[in-house]
């Protein structure tokens, strides 16, 4: 919900108000009630009945976070394990080459690109 406008919210906000009024007047008509409310009284009580209850306006908690509730989200993080190295600028101009592929047979990091085939090399010279 948060990527949607303020507008857009408040509009579905109103429209859910409007809805509930409609279904009020419904159940009334029913009960063949004489004393039927406009649509700003029946805003009125409905505010007041929602204070009365002490539910939060929009439902979403502000402020920080308690000291459990962010123990448990840094427990739920994924572990990415450790981050690589970002090798020295002479060692990455050096036009050589530093893309490995691991060979799953023989268990040797070999590289692969259009200048230097090492992984070829390595398997034919054998």
């Amino acid at each position: 919900m948060k990527s949607r406008k303020w507008t857009m919210r408040l509009f579905y906000h109103f429209l859910d108000v409007i809805n509930s009024w409609v279904m009020f007047k419904k159940v009334n008509n029913i009960k063949e009630n004489d004393q039927l409310l406009n649509l700003g009284t029946f805003r009125l009580e409905l505010a007041e009945t929602l204070c009365k209850l002490g539910l939060p306006a929009n439902g979403a908690k502000r402020g920080r976070l308690s000291g459990s509730t962010i123990q448990r989200e840094l427990v739920m993080k994924k572990f990415r394990g450790p981050a690589q190295a970002i090798p020295l600028k002479d060692v990455r101009l050096d036009q050589t080459c530093f893309t490995f592929k691991m060979c799953q047979k023989c268990r040797v990091s070999l590289c692969d690109t259009k200048k230097s085939n090492c992984f070829y090399k390595y398997h034919n010279e054998e």
